[in-house]
C-alpha cells in the first residue's frame, strides 16, 4: 500500500526505501511507528510518537499496524 491511500489517523511503518529524493527522510532507519495525519499532494504529513511531523512522500510504501476506528 502507497502512504496516500492510508486512512487518516492510522498508525503506520514505512518500508525502508533503497533510494531516496534528496536526503534521506529522519527516522526512515528506526522503523519508528507513525501517525498518518493528511496528504498536500506529493508529501503526507504523519507525526512520530513524540509529536514531530515529518513529510514523507506519497507514494511510499507502507505498512498499517492500526487503522483508526469508525466512531
Amino acid at each position: 500500500m502507497q502512504l496516500h491511500e492510508a486512512k487518516k489517523g492510522s498508525k503506520i511503518k514505512i518500508i525502508k526505501n533503497h533510494h531516496y529524493l534528496g536526503s534521506k527522510p529522519p527516522n526512515i532507519d528506526k522503523q519508528e511507528i507513525l501517525t498518518y495525519l493528511d496528504n498536500d499532494g506529493m508529501y503526507s504529513i504523519s507525526i512520530d510518537q513524540e509529536g514531530n511531523k515529518s513529510h514523507y512522500p506519497s507514494w511510499y510504501k507502507i505498512e498499517v499496524i492500526e487503522e483508526p476506528k469508525d466512531l
